[in-house]
């Protein structure tokens, strides 16, 4: 599948996308098809490094993950033996604790996944959806 990493912090223009094993389900959890994915100010300071007090969640000296992106929406496409109130092709929203959500594909937990109940119909509702976990929507569009 294809990803946007980086090995280092730095500006925007040190993210790759680049071809990356697809994440494995794990027995609680989900793989997900990103539809969208939003980009907010925790994946700045994610890329970037900074403020420097976030350092020791993020990595000291480089990047604890090479994966970047946190808020994602997309369509449920396997789930893990453990998993019972989700199956393939709901359509859920999220946040990925450590990054990945800038890919085709990201695995969770099953418990951070929410069901998108929106009102809005086709893509926008998918917008929508990555815009909420961490930014409470204010950069969906």
């Amino acid at each position: 599948m294809k990803a946007i990493v980086r090995d280092k912090y730095g500006p925007p223009d040190g993210v790759e996308l680049q071809e990356v094993e697809k994440p494995e389900v794990t027995d609680d959890g989900l793989l997900v098809r990103v539809r969208a994915a939003s980009v907010n100010r925790v994946d700045w300071y994610d890329v970037t490094g900074t403020p420097w007090i976030a350092r020791p969640m993020t990595g000291l000296r480089g990047p604890k993950s090479r994966f970047t992106g946190r808020d994602f929406a997309g369509t449920v496409e396997a789930v893990g033996k453990d998993v019972t109130d989700l199956r393939p092709g709901d359509e859920v929203f999220g946040g990925k604790k450590g990054g990945g959500s800038f890919a085709e594909y990201v695995g969770v937990p099953a418990d951070i996944a929410n069901i998108a109940l929106f009102l809005a119909s086709g893509e926008s509702r998918m917008i929508t959806g990555a815009a909420i976990p961490a930014d409470g929507g204010r950069s969906a569009y």
